[in-house]
């Protein structure tokens, strides 16, 4: 399941981010990283920028970013 399908205040875990290495970095360094939990907060119209909570970090992310985030609901 990608990140982009996640509803509203659902938790889930980062599986693998799929991507070249400067996108995989960038998201490591935001701490979205496999096995941690992410919490999808809002999102705007048509979901073209998603926010995040990762431990105690609000991330914004554009949609085609998100969708290289395979997540798992827990």
């Amino acid at each position: 399941m990608k990140l982009t399908q996640l509803q509203k205040n659902q938790t889930a875990k980062v599986v693998g981010i799929d991507g070249p290495k400067s996108l995989r970095e960038r998201l490591f360094s935001f701490g979205i990283l496999p096995q941690e939990e992410i919490i999808l907060k809002e999102y705007s119209l048509a979901k073209q920028t998603l926010e995040v909570l990762v431990g105690d970090t609000l991330v914004a992310l554009r949609a085609n970013e998100a969708m290289l985030i395979e997540i798992e609901i827990i």
